[in-house]
């Protein structure tokens, strides 16, 4: 995916400026080899510490202001737990001089939520419920069709059909009145022929289904990822084109049924609003400080979210093998390939809220391990100018054991009352697990993080599927659930 392709390896450790400001070419969808995805996400993801910077700057030399980034799990400086080592195949475009932020601006008009509830098929008015507006109403055995949308911020909504706001769904497989075929056969969606209860819909019906709901978002044209499945679900993905230059991670969430009926989805409702311009770094440099500055997300490519039908009673996948999530025995994981970059938006987080900010967008390309095929995912660095960055709060301190990690979140569920959250991740034995919580009006950030039990001893690390429960000072009350180590949402199971 780079502007310019030659047959010329370089290592990252080269920080040489080549070529000249290269052509914007389209962003290829990340695709994780072995990972099945149930409501969007990517890979798994670890941001770190975006303050830090070479000294002050803004308004007082005339230069923008400075930009606020909510700080995570690693301080400026310090490298990754599991910091990944990348070689350059090819060159890698310089791309503009400079480019604005994009945020949300103003509440979100009860019009626009109107919209969207008809082009998700949620019938009834819209109406007010706090800090949310609200379409549709739960049947009397919670498996009704709701719209719910948050009136500030990025407009966080959520839309479920024949499942309750508080996790209480279907079975994956169920022929009881209200879970109709869209949840499929027993076959687990092998079947992609489209007819209802026989396996997930065709890709081009997915697209189909999803367009009218695009277009109310306002994302006509954005680029969109069918190939994730799960039992006879077909998940389609949508990656908005902002100001002319492709996001990453301001994301809607779609969930076709077999049928063509969408029963499923999130994501941002606002319109970002151009905000100030700041001058930017060019691929190879901003690449050069990926996974040890804080002003990267990371992908882990090689640790795949897994939901739990895939490996029922807790059995472990077949072949052993270090799992997932794991840390590899020699603590270095797989060098990957950088193939290409293409300059555009990633989101981040500031003083809690999202904004969308210049930034590289990488294609990786990652060796299997043990056998297993390889991977290719994106990965996206800031690319503006770190003395314009500054963070909303201290870093967090450096883990003080060894092997500890943070655990990507591969989804959640509510219980009494939405007090408590359990969330699920894919790890190993080998290690235990803590969970924690941090809230605010909008989102609840949570944190999961692993210790090696015996760190130093041999140990046979089996994948497994894991959940850990936390509880809430408040109830969710419909408030977006965010991994606290990457800061994208996690899907509701």
């Amino acid at each position: 995916m780079s502007t310019e392709d030659t047959p010329e390896t370089q290592d990252t450790s080269q920080a040489d400026r080549t070529g000249r400001r290269g052509r914007r070419t389209p962003l290829v969808i990340a695709s994780v080899a072995g990972a099945v995805l149930v409501a969007g996400g990517g890979a798994a993801y670890w941001a770190s510490s975006a303050s830090g910077g070479a000294g002050p700057a803004g308004p007082a030399d005339g230069g923008p202001p400075p930009l606020v980034l909510d700080s995570a799990s690693i301080a400026v400086g310090e490298p990754a737990p599991q910091q990944d080592h990348y070689r350059v195949v090819g060159t890698l475009p310089e791309g503009p001089r400079s480019a604005p932020v994009y945020r949300p601006a103003g509440g979100i008009d009860q019009s626009a939520v109107a919209r969207l509830a008809k082009s998700l098929d949620v019938a009834g008015t819209v109406r007010s419920d706090g800090n949310w507006w609200t379409v549709g109403t739960p049947g009397p055995d919670g498996r009704g069709t709701t719209l719910r949308v948050a009136k500030s911020g990025a407009g966080n909504w959520v839309f479920s059909r024949y499942g309750a706001g508080d996790g209480t769904k279907c079975p994956l497989v169920d022929d009881r009145p209200g879970c109709p075929s869209y949840r499929g056969g027993t076959d687990g969606g092998a079947d992609a022929g489209g007819d209802a209860g026989s396996g997930p819909a065709s890709e081009a019906k997915a697209r189909q289904a999803v367009r009218p709901v695009l277009a109310a978002l306002g994302q006509p044209d954005a680029r969109l990822d069918t190939h994730q499945t799960y039992a006879a679900v077909r998940v389609v993905t949508a990656d908005p084109v902002i100001g002319g230059l492709p996001s990453y991670g301001w994301q809607s969430r779609l969930q076709v049924g077999s049928d063509g009926q969408l029963v499923g989805g999130s994501g941002e409702l606002a319109q970002p609003v151009k905000g100030a311009t700041y001058p930017v770094r060019d691929a190879r440099t901003t690449l050069n400080t990926l996974g040890g500055d804080g002003r990267t997300m990371r992908p882990l490519a090689h640790c795949p979210s897994a939901p739990t039908f895939q490996h029922k009673e807790g059995k472990a996948p077949q072949g052993g093998g270090i799992a997932p999530c794991e840390p590899a025995p020699t603590g270095r994981q797989p060098e990957a390939e950088v193939t290409g970059a293409v300059f555009g938006l990633a989101a981040r987080y500031s003083h809690g809220g999202e904004v969308l900010v210049p930034s590289w967008l990488y294609t990786l390309r990652t060796a299997g391990a043990g056998g297993a095929p390889g991977s290719t995912s994106t990965i996206a660095g800031t690319a503006v100018d770190p003395k314009y960055l500054r963070g909303s709060e201290p870093p967090a301190p450096k883990p003080s054991a060894p092997g500890t990690t943070a655990m990507a979140l591969s989804g959640y569920t509510v219980g009494d009352g939405g007090r408590t959250l359990t969330v699920h991740f894919w790890g190993g034995v080998c290690s235990t697990y803590d969970v924690s919580a941090r809230e605010s009006a909008d989102t609840v950030q949570v944190s999961v993080t692993g210790k090696e039990k015996h760190p130093g001893q041999i140990c046979v690390k089996i994948a497994k599927d894991f959940s850990k429960t936390v509880t809430l000072e408040k109830p969710l009350d419909g408030r977006k659930v965010v991994d606290g180590t990457s800061g994208k949402a996690v899907p509701l199971r």
